[in-house]
């Protein structure tokens, strides 16, 4: 159900994914995770989040363009790479 709540979910592909021509977002501009990431850090806690944490702050978002169409950097297409791997192999990613 995560899946689909990104931006261009039906369209992604792997090539698109490793390419950054997905629209996906760079969760660094995001204000959620900088307010997120700011607070964690004071407080001393752990901001190593895991891949469904990342991609739960461009959840629901626009994406940047149409599948495909532009190269915009994000590493969250590795995030989605890795759970597909972790899925399809059984195998924890990390």
């Amino acid at each position: 159900p995560w899946f689909a709540r990104l931006p261009n979910a039906a369209a992604l592909t792997p090539l698109m994914l490793l390419h950054h021509t997905g629209g996906l977002p760079q969760f660094l501009y995001d204000p959620d995770f900088q307010r997120r990431y700011f607070f964690d850090s004071v407080a001393g806690r752990d901001t190593g989040y895991d891949p469904r944490t990342m991609l739960g702050f461009i959840a629901g978002n626009d994406p940047l363009n149409a599948p495909g169409a532009a190269h915009h950097y994000s590493d969250l297409g590795y995030h989605i790479l890795g759970l597909a791997i972790e899925k399809r192999s059984g195998a924890p990613y990390k």
